[in-house]
């Protein structure tokens, strides 16, 4: 496994720097640091985990030691109230049994042709604005 950069607490790398492409940003941070990288999305210190086991260690197997309880989420929830991204403990269990059904596998499935056909659609019309 990768680790982040060695540079001092707090310095960023130059696509750190307000991207005008968050996402754009977040790949980069994986190519370059690998499955772990931490990330500065504001005041505080943010993690980028890309690595399916690492992520279900996180959220699913070893949840109670990690917490919730960070700037940026309590903004977040002042917006978005106590949902599944920022409640914890038996509230998060209670909304993501509530949640489990819509994720069963042939209902992923289905949205698999939902998402395709509204990505192909996005990318034409965004190539037609371009010229």
């Amino acid at each position: 496994m990768k680790t982040v950069a060695d540079g001092r607490p707090g310095e960023r790398e130059p696509e750190q720097r307000s991207p005008k492409d968050p996402f754009r940003a977040l790949m980069l941070l994986t190519r370059r640091y690998g499955d772990v990288a931490q990330y500065r999305g504001g005041a505080e210190p943010g993690y980028l985990v890309n690595q399916p086991d690492y992520i279900k260690h996180i959220l699913a197997d070893n949840s109670s030691n990690y917490s919730k309880e960070t700037f940026i989420n309590g903004m977040f929830q002042r917006v978005v109230a106590d949902g599944l991204l920022t409640s914890e403990n038996p509230l998060w269990k209670r909304q993501r049994r509530l949640m489990h059904p819509a994720f069963h596998r042939e209902r992923l499935i289905s949205f698999g042709t939902v998402m395709t056909d509204a990505t192909a659609a996005r990318w034409m019309w965004r190539q037609s604005w371009e010229r």
